[in-house]
């Protein structure tokens, strides 16, 4: 349900802000002078299904990642945080929870939760990259990045960004994304030497709050 309703409001929102002719809201006042019915609104929302109907028929790649674009961008479109105590109460306890489920979890049940959940379930739920250059990698067909691996630093980043519009300032946002791209990169590097899966927030949310507290 959720998922074609985020894919839904994505659609809307980009499509009310983008720089194109609205045509879809002139017919609708032509088609309907009498009727309580909004023509784009119903268009738009039959298209977020039929996106979604695509993407189990064919599971398509990408597919699946705009899918799961519009999820991280409705999640970050509907809630924020206030203060940056907040924030560093949110990282930390999602870094202490990435860490858990990644390296202790296969020690209490005998194998990888974190690593059986991204691989096993079939929704849109992490991007998928297929890997053209090496097909022997130990991860097989797909190199993956979880959901909670952009919606978590994008509260931060967002929260960032807020902050910098009350200074006047640019800085913490750069600084935030500067990290995140660091954070990804340092991940991945150790995914592709040590051939092991790795907690992204392991990196990026002790990074976000030093990068935040030095600036």
């Amino acid at each position: 349900i959720q998922i074609p309703r985020a894919t839904h409001l994505t659609i809307r929102s980009f499509y009310e802000t983008a720089p194109v002719p609205k045509i879809l809201p002139i017919l609708s006042k032509v088609v309907n002078k009498k009727k309580n019915i909004d023509i784009c609104h119903v268009l738009l929302f039959i298209n977020s299904h039929i996106v979604l109907i695509i993407y189990f028929v064919t599971k398509h790649w990408l597919v699946n990642n705009f899918l799961c674009f519009c999820l991280a961008y409705t999640i970050l479109s509907l809630y924020h945080f206030r203060s940056f105590r907040q924030c560093i109460w949110f990282l930390c306890i999602t870094f202490l929870y990435d860490v858990f489920w990644v390296y202790i979890s296969p020690l209490i049940f005998k194998g990888n939760v974190m690593v059986f959940a991204a691989t096993s379930i079939n929704l849109p739920i992490k991007l998928e990259m297929p890997i053209f250059f090496s097909p022997e990698h130990p991860l097989k067909t797909c190199l993956l990045l979880g959901l909670g691996d952009i919606v978590i630093p994008g509260f931060i980043i967002k929260f960032f960004k807020r902050f910098d519009f009350i200074k006047k300032t640019n800085v913490y946002y750069k600084m935030g994304i500067v990290i995140y791209c660091f954070a990804l990169v340092s991940s991945g590097l150790v995914v592709y030497l040590f051939n092991s899966l790795q907690p992204v927030l392991f990196y990026m949310c002790p990074s976000l709050i030093a990068g935040a507290m030095i600036v």
